[in-house]
């Protein structure tokens, strides 16, 4: 299997609009250098599992923040809204495995699904498992992690078997390893995971206007401190850092990958002064708008 395109695309509610592998193998393998090519707040249906292979990255999810060294990885869980980026080094990079739980549940009438699978996916405060090098089980996982990802992308022969394998003795020791959690705050987190899902709909409907708090906890139906909370405990930042990180990815794409001039890319992305614009783009990816294009300009326009 040759490794698939890592860029993700997204839905107005962040829902990712990637099909991972095939309707017959449901497994996708990636290769990311979150410093040039970030990886914005996105959610999918699949279980995504990840393994830092140099630097450090950042991996933020709905009131969770890892931050992963070499040899680390971790477990998302489905439809568990999340987000990479670089930490401290320009040449980080990770490998990452993301597959449909269909591929070792089956139907749902299987025993699989029924008993290993559903209760995973289902468990409504495990939205992800880090895995240190300094734990036993937790370095098995990291192993499994690696060994599926290198047997899909080099396809020896039975490698679905293979795949199939590791996939399945990490669910099982994730399974075995994790606690119950309380109704109480599993239903806080399904609420405030719905609550997010809408905000974002509807930035992402209009960050390249100038928006205010009011009108964006008000997409969701709630008032200004409850959307500040919300923003808080689900991502980790405000409305309002989060409109300008949209803002930031937004402008760092077009400059990628078409030739419109740096002024109609800042108006595009809510811009009215382009010294703003430029200071703001600085703060965030430490060059300017231009320095940028020289050095990640594809020419594909």
């Amino acid at each position: 299997m040759a490794l698939s395109d890592s860029r993700t695309a997204v839905t107005l509610q962040n829902y990712e609009l990637k099909k991972h592998g095939t309707f017959a193998f449901p497994v996708a393998c990636y290769e990311t250098f979150p410093a040039t090519d970030p990886v914005p707040w996105h959610w999918h249906n699949d279980l995504e599992l990840i393994v830092i292979r140099h630097g450090t990255v950042e991996i933020e999810l709905a009131d969770e923040l890892h931050t992963l060294t070499e040899g680390e990885g971790v477990f998302i869980n489905s439809n568990v809204l999340h987000t990479v980026r670089e930490s401290d080094c320009p040449s980080c990079r990770l490998n990452s495995i993301v597959f449909h739980p269909r591929f070792l549940g089956g139907s749902p009438e299987s025993i699989f699904w029924e008993r290993y699978l559903n209760p995973l996916i289902h468990h409504p405060c495990l939205k992800s498992v880090r895995f240190k090098t300094d734990i036993q089980w937790h370095q098995q996982m990291i192993q499994h992690i690696q060994l599926a990802w290198n047997t899909c992308v080099e396809e020896p022969a039975g490698y679905e078997f293979h795949t199939w394998h590791s996939l399945s003795e990490i669910i099982l020791s994730l399974v075995q390893h994790q606690p119950l959690s309380s109704d109480i705050s599993s239903k806080k987190s399904i609420r405030n995971n719905k609550r997010i899902k809408y905000m974002l709909q509807f930035i992402q409907e209009h960050y390249d206007k100038e928006l205010t708090l009011e009108q964006i906890a008000k997409s969701a139906l709630i008032s200004k401190s409850e959307c500040l909370r919300c923003f808080r405990q689900t991502i980790g930042i405000s409305p309002m850092h989060y409109i300008r990180q949209l803002k930031m990815q937004k402008a760092a794409e077009l400059l990628k990958s078409t030739s419109l001039k740096i002024s109609e890319i800042a108006e595009r992305c809510g811009f009215s002064d382009l010294s703003y614009f430029s200071k703001t783009f600085r703060i965030e990816h430490g060059c300017t708008p231009k320095e940028y294009r020289n050095k990640y300009y594809s020419g594909i326009c």
